[in-house]
């Protein structure tokens, strides 16, 4: 297995369909991951993390073979960022919003 330096933060669209985000180090035989969680739309539009693979023992990673992923791509900053505070359990600040006081239009801010 590669180091933790080729560690990304990958969403996999597996053969079954499901979109998992995880970590994922590219190895000779397909992908090792850690920390696997399901994206799972939710009728609201918005986006749930669901555990993948729930019951099964999962701390030390998953080796997933090459042909069972149909392609990855790096997770949006915004996804990573939850994702990574939800696994970690330490949450980073947004973006700060300046908000003007009600009757104050603040110029340029639309």
């Amino acid at each position: 297995m590669d180091t933790m330096e080729n560690t990304q933060t990958l969403i996999m669209r597996m053969k079954t369909g499901e979109d998992v985000l995880c970590r994922a180090t590219k190895t000779t035989n397909g992908w090792h991951i850690k920390d696997p969680m399901a994206l799972v739309p939710t009728p609201d539009g918005r986006l749930a993390f669901v555990g993948w693979m729930p019951f099964a023992e999962t701390e030390n990673g998953v080796e997933i073979p090459a042909d069972f992923v149909y392609f990855t791509l790096k997770a949006m900053k915004e996804i990573e960022t939850q994702y990574m505070s939800f696994k970690s359990g330490i949450t980073t600040p947004g973006p700060k919003k300046i908000v003007a006081p009600e009757g104050l239009k603040l110029v340029g801010a639309e």
